[in-house]
């Protein structure tokens, strides 16, 4: 399975997913970077499934993904990347080489921690090993990166755990997938009370999940200034930012 898997590791890419700020007229300059496969495009959630169980195999996607990685800071030095972790990558050795590694890159990256651990829940759980995370979460912030905590008020990320840690974090992220299938103004009260929260500790909330020029504006009546989602184009290549005129 590890040479399979090796080799498949050569046929993903990375893709970058605008984060843009509405209250200016500043080109996109921050990206979350999402995995893909080359073939069609989809997150290659089996071959990840599998990395997590093989530490080998693991610390050969973490080797190539720096790699890549690099690359795009050198192509591209004035652009922030957000990458994004789950939890049970913490578990690996790799992950803190790369991690170490990459702090004299610190300011072009953002640390994303997603809350859903789905399809991984079998491998970690917050509320069993919360002392151990947040000692990670501060070890992170040591390195000098900005931390963003993902998917904040699904599951695990609750008021209490952001509370804990809002010193070490930067950024909180909202997302509005989860919620779609619900009332809008049932949740429009929950995502005000986490934006006077960021609002109130000085850190960034960003809403995540804008899929359309109507929800981004109804966001932006409310003051959320910072937006992601499939309301943006999504880049294979960011020398197609500066084809499309790197504007928002």
């Amino acid at each position: 399975m590890e040479k399979n898997r090796i080799e498949e590791i050569e046929n993903l890419s990375l893709a970058f997913q605008p984060i843009v700020d509405l209250s200016s007229e500043t080109e996109y300059l921050e990206f979350e970077i999402l995995l893909r496969n080359k073939e069609d495009n989809s997150f290659p959630a089996a071959l990840f499934n599998d990395l997590i169980k093989d530490e080998y195999v693991y610390s050969e996607f973490i080797k190539w993904f720096k790699s890549e990685l690099i690359k795009q800071i050198n192509n591209h030095p004035n652009y922030r990347f957000s990458i994004n972790f789950f939890p049970v990558q913490l578990n690996f050795e790799s992950t803190w080489s790369f991690l170490k590694d990459m702090s004299s890159y610190s300011s072009n990256i953002i640390i994303e921690i997603t809350e859903h651990p789905e399809p991984f829940r079998d491998h970690f759980d917050i509320e069993d090993n919360q002392a151990e995370f947040v000692i990670n979460i501060e070890k992170i912030a040591g390195f000098g990166y900005d931390i963003s905590l993902d998917d904040i008020s699904c599951g695990q990320y609750s008021l209490e755990f952001v509370l804990k840690n809002i010193k070490n974090i930067r950024n909180l992220k909202f997302t509005l997938l989860p919620f779609r299938n619900h009332e809008f103004d049932d949740i429009a009260i929950f995502i005000v009370a986490w934006y006077n929260l960021a609002q109130r500790h000085n850190k960034r909330f960003i809403i995540e999940g804008i899929e359309d020029k109507e929800l981004s504006q109804s966001m932006l009546d409310i003051g959320l200034t910072y937006q992601q989602g499939y309301n943006w184009p999504m880049f294979r290549d960011l020398k197609q930012v500066e084809l499309c005129g790197n504007s928002q």
